[in-house]
């Protein structure tokens, strides 16, 4: 009672000051507003997988992926609290967890450098549209990100006491186990830690076994050997296994996307909302400024050895199966946050120039992803499904097979229907089709509005040998252009 007192006393002598308050705690003030925001803009145009890690989540099936073991399982958790919300559900964790990564990647960097500059770089990754993108998606990447940030900094702290290094490399373990990718961080950590104790050793030696027993349960649970289990997505042509020229041509772009938002849409809605054209100069003058504020002489940073070289291991095993997996964009979220530990005492940038640059390309990602993935509606996956169960529809080619099949299966699930429509792919299934012929088989496919990207270029030779007949019957309009809605002839 004495010490509130005491307060109460001391704050009518000193006027609360909300500005100091805010500067003495800008990294938890910046975080929570982050979150925040993430929260309060959903992105309503979620990926094909994210529709189909939803459905899993909802019905129970195909929960063990060994791509990403725990993640469809930690959905199915939620929903057995909160039954039908697990996408919404799964938005807020990635968005919270993106967050909580950040306020990690700040401490780790405020052990390296000075407070300021530590800020700037952490808001750089915030605003980065990796970051932005996949904290928005019911995907796997944000979650093995914040265990992969968390062990590294009770590593960091004292990689010698017990305590540090069971949690240190429980989290990385953690890591893994929510995505397969995160084994190279767990390899760098373990092979410069283990060099450094023996104790640090035996926690790595550990961790491998619980990785290894963990898996053998699971394949165990599948009949399937080990091998066949952790290679399922290769045995089943869902890995690209050779390399060539794209592979490098896409990691190229994809490392730029990294960092900002480069795809068709940016060129439709520059097209639609010409106010937007304000971004581009934004981001260019950001550029300049970035420059201009170049420090001379090189910064302060202390970080400790163990940890910049495990970082630096780190990318580039992380970069280099980057490329082999063909530039894969999901893979490259975690590359800023290694790359600034691991590269950081290199990058002679004052904290100005950083904010600068944040705020540059967090506006561009923001206008050109955010907001649009928001308010606008791409595919109208809805209103199509709803057309469909009008029409009491048996068959359907559509545009997008996976992301349209997992959107059906996962609206079904959370509304106890089951599933009444065969979804087919043209380029896939045209011999199945072609032995349907006198069926009522409807489609999307007509004149779909196209954006260069990607899939685009990847489909552009399937697309020349299609020679569909359609009966056009209705449209619906999107910002993109029109989808027709039809039946084969």
């Amino acid at each position: 009672m004495a010490k509130l007192v005491h307060f109460c006393s001391t704050l009518k002598e000193e006027p609360l000051n909300l500005k100091a308050i805010i500067k003495k705690n800008s990294i938890p003030t910046f975080i929570g507003i982050y979150v925040l925001f993430l929260w309060l803009l959903p992105n309503h145009n979620q990926s094909g997988d994210a529709y189909g890690y939803a459905f899993s989540m909802e019905s129970g099936n195909y929960l063990t992926s060994p791509h990403h073991l725990l993640y469809n399982w930690l959905g199915y958790s939620i929903t057995q609290i909160f039954p039908g919300k697990a996408m919404i559900m799964m938005l807020k964790i990635n968005g919270l967890l993106m967050g909580l990564s950040l306020l990690i990647l700040n401490k780790i960097l405020s052990q390296s450098t000075d407070r300021k500059l530590a800020f700037a770089l952490t808001i750089f990754c915030a605003s980065c549209f990796a970051s932005l993108r996949f904290s928005s998606l019911n995907e796997t990447y944000v979650v093995p990100l914040f265990f992969g940030l968390l062990g590294s900094w009770f590593l960091l702290k004292r990689a010698v006491t017990w305590k540090n290094l069971i949690i240190g490399f429980g989290s990385l373990v953690l890591s893994v186990l929510f995505h397969q990718i995160h084994i190279f961080w767990l390899l760098s950590w373990g092979i410069i830690y283990s060099l450094q104790s023996r104790s640090a050793f035996i926690s790595f030696l550990l961790s491998g076994l619980a990785i290894l027993a963990i898996y053998l349960g699971f394949a165990s649970n599948a009949q399937l050997s080990l091998w066949n289990f952790i290679t399922e997505d290769v045995q089943n042509g869902l890995v690209a296994t050779h390399m060539g020229p794209e592979h490098f041509i896409f990691t190229g772009i994809n490392s730029i996307r990294t960092l900002i938002q480069v795809h068709g849409n940016v060129f439709l809605l520059l097209h639609l909302y010409p106010v937007l054209w304000l971004l581009p100069l934004l981001l260019l003058g950001a550029i300049i400024l970035f420059f201009r504020f170049r420090k001379s002489t090189k910064h302060v940073w202390i970080l400790d050895s163990g940890l910049g070289k495990s970082a630096m291991l780190a990318f580039i095993l992380h970069f280099l199966w980057v490329i082999y997996s063909m530039g894969n964009a999901e893979f490259m979220l975690i590359l800023p946050f290694l790359g600034l530990i691991a590269f950081g005492k290199y990058l002679r940038f004052s904290a100005k120039s950083w904010t600068l640059l944040a705020a540059g390309i967090g506006i561009w990602n923001i206008g050109f992803h955010v907001i649009p993935k928001n308010i606008l509606n791409d595919h109208k996956n809805e209103e199509i499904r709803v057309w469909l169960l009008n029409k009491n529809a048996k068959y359907f080619i559509a545009h997008d097979r996976t992301e349209f099949t997992n959107y059906m299966d996962w609206k079904n699930t959370c509304e106890g229907k089951e599933k009444s429509i065969e979804i087919w792919d043209y380029s896939k299934d045209c011999d199945l089709i072609n032995t349907k012929h006198h069926s009522r088989i409807y489609t999307n496919r007509y004149n779909y509005p196209k954006t260069f990207n990607r899939r685009a270029i990847q489909e552009s030779g399937i697309s020349k040998e299609m020679n569909l007949k359609y009966k056009i019957s209705d449209s619906l309009e999107t910002w993109r252009g029109l989808i027709y809605l039809g039946q084969l002839k």
